[in-house]
Formats: C-alpha cells, sequence, structure tokens
C-alpha cells in the first residue's frame, strides 16, 4: 500500500485534511482575527493562491490601521502627518473636486496611477521629512526603464499633492520637494502622417469592422478627435450639418460639417 503524500504548508493559516469517507484532501484557512476556517476545495495550488493573497490582504489592512494610529498620535504629539495618511486626504478632495464640476472625471481617474506610486514608495515616511532626494529615486526608476514621460506625470502629480498639503497646512509654505526635482526631459517622437501612409493604413482596414473605415474617413475629413468621432450618431446630422460637441472641452466647444462635404 502507497504511503499518504505529505504536505509542506508554510503559508500562514493555510492548512489542510483527509476526508474520513472519500479519502480526499481538502484544504482551508483560518482567518487570523475571527478563528474562523474558510473551505478552499481539494486544489492545491487554487488554495495556497487565495490563502496568500488573502495574508497580503490583512497585512495591507493592519497596515493602514497602523498608520491611522501613528497619524492620530503624531498629531496629538505636534508631529507631522504620514504620507499615506495626507495622500488619503488628498484623494478625498480630489473627489469632492470632481462632484463640484472643478476636475473631470477622467483626469481624476488619471491621477490614480501616480497616486499608488508615491504611496507604494512614500507611504510609512512623515511627509514633512521627504526630500528632494526621495523623489528622484522614484523618477529615476521610469527614467531607467525608458519612461520619461511617465517621470513628468508622477512628478506633476506629487508636486500638486505636496501643493495641496501647504494649503491644508500639513507642511510649511513653499515646502514641496518634487517642485524642486529636476523636471525629466521628454523627446517628442511623433510625426505627421503622410497620406500615403494613412492610405495604407486604410487598406488594411478593410479587413476590421465596418466601422473602421468610415470613422477614418469621417476623421479624416472633419478633423476631429478619436473620442469624438466614437459618439457621432445619424441625430447629430440636421439643417444640412453635422453638428459636433467637442470633448476635450467638456462640451461647451461645439462645431459644424457641411454635410454636402462629407458626401463628395
Amino acid at each position: 500500500m502507497a504511503r499518504p503524500r505529505k504536505y509542506n504548508v508554510n503559508i500562514p493559516g493555510l492548512s489542510c485534511y483527509t476526508d474520513a469517507r472519500t479519502k480526499k484532501v481538502y484544504w482551508r484557512y483560518k482567518h487570523p482575527v475571527t478563528g474562523k476556517f474558510h473551505g478552499l476545495g481539494d486544489n492545491e495550488e487554487e488554495a495556497k493562491a487565495v490563502a496568500m493573497e488573502a495574508n497580503v490582504r490583512l497585512a495591507e489592512q493592519k497596515m493602514g490601521q497602523l498608520m491611522t494610529i501613528r497619524d492620530k498620535l503624531s498629531r496629538e504629539t505636534g508631529g507631522g502627518i504620514s504620507v499615506d495618511g495626507w495622500l488619503k486626504k488628498y484623494w478625498k478632495i480630489q473627489e469632492e473636486r470632481c462632484q463640484i464640476g472643478e476636475l473631470k472625471p477622467k483626469t481624476l481617474n488619471s491621477k490614480k496611477y501616480p497616486l499608488s506610486v508615491m504611496q507604494q514608495a512614500l507611504g510609512n515616511k512623515d511627509i514633512t521629512t521627504i526630500q528632494v532626494r526621495d523623489i528622484i529615486d522614484i523618477l529615476n526608476e521610469f527614467k531607467e526603464r525608458g519612461k520619461n514621460g511617465m517621470a513628468r506625470v508622477v512628478r506633476g502629480f506629487m508636486s500638486d499633492v505636496f501643493l495641496e498639503a501647504q494649503q491644508a497646512g500639513e507642511v510649511p509654505s513653499g515646502f514641496n520637494p518634487a517642485k524642486s526635482a529636476k523636471s525629466p526631459k521628454v523627446r517628442v517622437q511623433r510625426q505627421r502622417l503622410v497620406f500615403d501612409e494613412w492610405n495604407a493604413i486604410y487598406e488594411q482596414a478593410a479587413s476590421g469592422p465596418r466601422y473602421l473605415q468610415r470613422a477614418m474617413l469621417l476623421a479624416l475629413v472633419t478633423g476631429q478627435r478619436l473620442g469624438d468621432i466614437a459618439k457621432m450618431k445619424f441625430t447629430d446630422i440636421w439643417d444640412g450639418n453635422l453638428h459636433i460637441t467637442q470633448e476635450k472641452n467638456g462640451g461647451k466647444s461645439r462645431n459644424s460639417v457641411g454635410f454636402a462635404v462629407l458626401c463628395d
């Protein structure tokens, strides 16, 4: 008779047991706070992945609670707020600005990635202790990967974070290490598309969805952006013109193109 398989489990909270009736091995996870067991089925790899993810999330939650306590104690003793604590407040400010129309939802969404970068790199530090070299270290990680454009975006975001912190009284007036860091240079690599190149792309588009070539023709004739082309409808045509509401200006800018031009 074969010897029972041994399972080397080194993931906290994860364990297995053998069903007495079916002799099948099942996995379970014990929550470290509630002490309750959660069944994870009989797939060992999936069970390990779920347990590891659970431990990561619990650790992040615990760290967040510790940072909140730390910020509270620091404020009571006259100290500064952590970067993580201020970023949470900063995000609430941005959401409020978005709700009253000062900030577009698209702009708010674009701040999520640089916020996560700053949070991961500097979250545990007191915001008043951040130095220019801390910012440069973050920017260099992007520059080394050839992502100077993203480095510039992250720098701009962090500069705004410190500006808001000044206005909220969390840092001294003028304190902005991100602004002091040299802005990464971005080499413009875009070139104008000549008509022969456009025509080659247009011919290849014939193998794609039917609307693709039509959208390209509309863009060529109207000179509108991708988002504006995608929103065009037949109901936008009246009085012999195609009426266009431009997305970039929040719908405040409107243009019209003669329908006769589109049909030529």
